[in-house]
């Protein structure tokens, strides 16, 4: 399955290189709301706990808002 990332869509400039969760070019960090990951090979349990995601594969949880960074 061929998902659209939304930052992309949205014409925003966000990393990526594979968009199947394998690479992590597009890790970013959640600083506000919850998301799940659809996949991931990339981050381990210690990359998750401190909020780190893979936009590519992230989807939200729940009506509240997402923010984001791609700054660590």
């Amino acid at each position: 399955m061929v998902r659209r990332h939304a930052l992309l869509a949205a014409g925003l400039p966000a990393p990526y290189s594979c968009r199947e969760g394998a690479c992590s070019a597009c890790c970013c960090r959640v600083v506000e709301g919850e998301v799940e990951l659809s996949r991931n090979e990339a981050l381990d349990g210690a990359d998750l706990v401190e909020g780190y995601i893979l936009a590519c594969q992230a989807l939200r949880r729940g009506e509240d808002r997402v923010r984001i960074t791609y700054e660590g």
